[in-house]
């Protein structure tokens, strides 16, 4: 007689048993969810703080790029004498203006034509830093001789049409150099064709080049720039926050936004005082810019993420000024000061006044 086989009966989970897996299953899910936050947040933090950090050295990189080619005039920039024949030029190689109160309150005045424009687009309590500067077109241009009576010359070539109507070039020689502004439209058709570049009244206040300049490898010919930085509201606004950016302004033309996320830039500029050397604001120096021979920098860069807990009240200090939350913008964004000094490369000019 064959047995039966036994039976087992699935009776399923008990209330009790149900309760204690969801309870598990919930807390396993909110670590899981907790850690998930966490690395996010995290994440976040470090991006916002990467993008703080690459604003802040292409800021400086590029800053100090201009800085570095301050007054270079060629062979004639170590302790060389400009001639300004350029009208509307007021050549200093490198000055700062500071911008106090809510108006147009600069101190030293902007009052240059090419600077009019910043009194009202400068952020204020931020400062301008401005360099004059030029780039080498070339050596051996010249196709003729330059004397005193002279009123045109001739270039052998327009490198990549740099030379145009209206345009400033510096003339240099070991000797001299002067700065001219260009009165006709040279040819441009081919920028291999020789050119004629006239320099008119029109354009300058003075147009008699003494001593002359010999047609040889000794006079170079550079295009010159009269650079403005500063600091303005792009008039955007990112997570609720308005975006301010660093501007760079070449010769009065179209303002340039550079790099988002600047905030504030503050100058000291440096003179030397027997051995050492002082440091002090734009209106401590004013006028006397051509004993500058360093620039020290300071910039408040701020990220656009809200990482934050809380929201931004810290005081940050930026070389001889403080930036509070009644200066920067607040929010629950990272901030972070980034500064260098930049040594001028090329020594002070005696501007003819």
């Amino acid at each position: 007689m064959r047995s039966r086989p036994k039976r087992f009966h699935d009776n399923g989970l008990s209330l009790t048993e149900l309760l204690v897996a969801l309870g598990l299953g919930s807390f396993l899910l909110l670590g899981i969810v907790n850690v998930f936050l966490s690395t996010t947040d995290a994440a976040q933090a470090e991006t916002a703080l990467a993008r703080v950090q690459e604003n802040g050295r292409f800021a400086l990189d590029m800053l100090s790029d201009d800085l570095r080619r301050a007054r270079y005039s060629g062979c004639n920039s170590v302790d060389g004498v400009v001639t300004v024949m350029a009208s509307g030029i007021d050549y200093k190689g490198i000055s700062g203006f500071e911008r106090r109160g809510t108006g147009a309150n600069w101190t030293p005045d902007p009052d240059a034509p090419s600077l009019s424009p910043i009194k009202t687009e400068a952020r204020n309590g931020s400062d301008v830093l401005n360099v004059q500067m030029s780039s080498r077109l070339g050596q051996d241009l010249l196709n003729t001789n330059i004397n005193s009576s002279s009123s045109s010359f001739q270039l052998k070539t327009n490198p990549d049409c740099a030379v145009q109507n209206n345009g400033i070039l510096i003339l240099s020689s070991c000797l001299s150099a002067h700065l001219m502004r260009v009165t006709n439209t040279p040819n441009c058709a081919n920028p291999a064709d020789p050119v004629t570049v006239e320099f008119a009244t029109s354009g300058n206040s003075i147009t008699s080049i003494t001593p002359g300049y010999r047609d040889s490898e000794l006079t170079e010919v550079m295009s010159f720039s009269d650079a403005l930085w500063y600091v303005a509201d792009t008039g955007r606004q990112k997570h609720s926050h308005p975006v301010y950016a660093l501007y760079r302004r070449v010769n009065g033309g179209s303002s340039q936004e550079m790099i988002e996320g600047v905030e504030h830039m503050q100058l000291l500029f440096g003179i030397p005082s027997g051995k050492n050397t002082r440091y002090a604001p734009a209106r401590d120096i004013h006028p006397d810019w051509d004993q500058v021979t360093s620039v020290r920098v300071a910039l408040l860069i701020q990220s656009f993420a809200s990482v934050r807990d809380t929201d931004d009240t810290a005081v940050y200090a930026l070389l001889d000024e403080a930036i509070g939350p009644d200066a920067h913008s607040g929010g629950k964004v990272l901030r972070q000061v980034f500064r260098t000094t930049v040594v001028l490369r090329n020594a002070a000019f005696d501007t003819p006044g």
